[in-house]
């Protein structure tokens, strides 16, 4: 099922329940026609078979946990090694690619909900989760919330995949980025945290400035944590301009960490309108805990409970730049 929600400023989005995804995004241009600035597919049913996470939210534990398994209260748990030896994305049934329920709908906001049950893809108790997408004004508003029955792990994000230039105009990488972070998480051959944390100064990862993502991009591209400084209230992460569009997108989040992605393996051909997704054609900026923090004692612990329930707010405010 698909709703659009709009605001009074022009922009709108279209949301479907299956993977609680965004299938576009709207923003009013410099000639005042409407840039989908988001890749999706090509109908509402290409979302059950969405390995590049399209739109999508990624739960009940987004990005990688190593060797597949961890130990909570004494318990060691197993979920499923899809990426070599390490969990990507919890591994199986997805939540990306499950149909959510319809919770509330009105002109300019839905809620999606989803129940998670005990051990669903590995993981301990049962997860009561929501996914709202508002519009306001100039701004995309995305949040999620999750209550647990016990001690389990939950990380979310939203893989929306980004071209300001609009998702049919090619590669993204000379889009102009800015990332309010002086430090990154190393990781190994696998793209798994080996637990440093390096200063970005002088590398390919300083984007303390806005600059072209292109400009000493390794070969391989980023797909790189950053760490955000901000002390859990909702607070600026990163700015990204289309570099022919002029369109801007500044993000702001709650959370500790940002994966920059920028879409090094996509291959899909069942693009909006005709249009393929290709390696490189959008960039993608996900807010969360750090990947494999359940292995890191001294990061942001990604443990929630009945008495700490989970939240994550995303905002994304849009302006020409």
């Amino acid at each position: 099922m698909l709703h659009t929600i709009a605001g009074s400023q022009g922009l709108s989005a279209i949301i479907t329940t299956v993977g609680a995804a965004c299938v576009s995004l709207e923003v009013p241009g410099r000639d005042g026609k409407p840039v989908d600035v988001v890749l999706g597919l090509s109908c509402e049913d290409d979302y059950r078979d969405n390995p590049n996470f399209i739109g999508a939210t990624v739960g009940r534990c987004v990005n990688r946990i190593g060797g597949a398994r961890f130990s909570l209260d004494g318990t060691e748990y197993l979920l499923t090694a899809n990426d070599g030896a390490n969990c990507n994305h919890s591994g199986r049934d997805f939540w990306a690619m499950r149909t959510w329920e319809l919770a509330e709908a009105d002109a300019d906001h839905v809620t999606l909900s989803l129940h998670s049950p005990d051990g669903d893809q590995g993981f301990p108790g049962d997860a009561e989760a929501t996914a709202t997408y508002r519009v306001d004004g100039m701004a995309f508003e995305v949040t999620y919330a999750v209550s647990v029955s016990a001690p389990t792990i939950v990380n979310m994000t939203n893989h929306a995949y980004f071209n300001l230039n609009g998702y049919d105009s090619g590669s993204a990488m000379g889009h102009l980025l800015r990332i309010d972070s002086g430090r990154r998480l190393v990781s190994d051959e696998t793209v798994l945290p080996t637990g440093e944390i390096a200063d970005v100064a002088g590398t390919a990862w300083d984007f303390r400035e806005l600059r072209p993502i292109e400009r000493a991009m390794p070969s391989s591209g980023f797909d790189t944590c950053f760490v955000l400084p901000g002390d859990g209230g909702l607070a600026h992460a990163a700015r990204l301009v289309g570099e022919k569009s002029g369109i801007a997108m500044d993000l702001l989040c709650d959370q500790p960490g940002m994966q920059l992605y920028t879409a090094n393996f996509m291959s899909d051909p069942r693009g909006k309108n005709g249009t393929g997704c290709q390696p490189r054609s959008a960039v993608c900026l996900e807010p969360g805990i750090y990947p494999d923090a359940i292995h890191h004692p001294d990061w942001p612990s990604p443990v929630f409970s009945p008495e700490r329930p989970y939240l994550w707010r995303m905002r994304l405010e849009f302006s020409l730049a």
